[in-house]
């Protein structure tokens, strides 16, 4: 974090933290907020804390409608959401307005479709032993990521096919997902790449990630789903009008 290129992200950062030490010293939730920045240190589970850190810096900036910070923390008994209909005890939530009697959850919007086919590449080169080349794929951003997900091993093994022995193609087209192409290039160089995108045939296409988390929807009070989006990290999306 101390090198140049990352001089915004930790100016960025650090003034997060403050604003939250500020917020939180003193307070009931300040233990929960200092276990949630150590683990931005653990690779297993840096981005859901991250995440947090973001939307509970976020959620408390507005100072004129909240009587108190937020709350980091709030567990309730699982038949007060659809947890209960699956046996579940307790659930617990990232945080609560309470305010406004309102729960909520974090989740990181991840670009899952580059984390595949980033998998797939590597086991492209892996099985095939060869490394001095380079992969980059062009396909809609609105894509249904569960394309690539229930097609992973088809991917590997049509990518394969073209790569196996001494090969050695610019450019493949995909027979198992039409819309995808890599391009290829061997030894060192720039590759190029272009894609297209339609922000609501993204929400189209990604309305049903939002009912794998729907065990945490409160029956009994208004609940949220708040989903982080990171520059570095997460699938590329189109800013509409002035908000961010």
């Amino acid at each position: 974090m101390n090198h140049t290129q990352f001089a915004a992200f930790t100016t960025s950062y650090k003034k997060r933290l403050e604003r939250l030490n500020s917020l939180y010293s003193g307070h009931g939730n300040f233990q929960d907020l200092l276990n949630t920045i150590n683990q931005v240190a653990d690779d297993k589970n840096w981005e859901g804390a991250y995440a947090e850190i973001i939307a509970n810096d976020y959620l408390n900036s507005n100072n004129d409608w909240l009587s108190e910070p937020i709350n980091l923390e709030k567990t309730v008994d699982a038949t007060e959401t659809i947890a209960g209909n699956l046996g579940y005890q307790n659930v617990n939530f990232d945080g609560e307005y309470k305010d406004f009697n309102i729960c909520f959850d974090v989740k990181i919007l991840s670009d899952k479709s580059g984390i595949i086919l980033s998998g797939i590449f590597k086991d492209v080169q892996k099985k095939t032993g060869r490394s001095n080349f380079s992969i980059s794929p062009e396909y809609p951003l609105d894509i249904d990521y569960e394309e690539f997900q229930n097609n992973r091993k088809q991917l590997l093994d049509e990518l394969l096919s073209f790569l196996t022995g001494d090969k050695e193609p610019r450019s493949i087209s995909s027979q198992v997902i039409p819309d995808l192409r890599y391009a290829i290039m061997w030894g060192s160089g720039v590759l190029m790449t272009e894609s297209t995108y339609n922000p609501y045939l993204h929400a189209k296409n990604h309305h049903n990630l939002l009912f794998k988390h729907a065990k945490k929807f409160s029956k009994v009070n208004p609940s949220l789903i708040i989903f982080v989006i990171f520059p570095w990290f997460s699938e590329k999306i189109s800013i509409l009008g002035n908000a961010n």
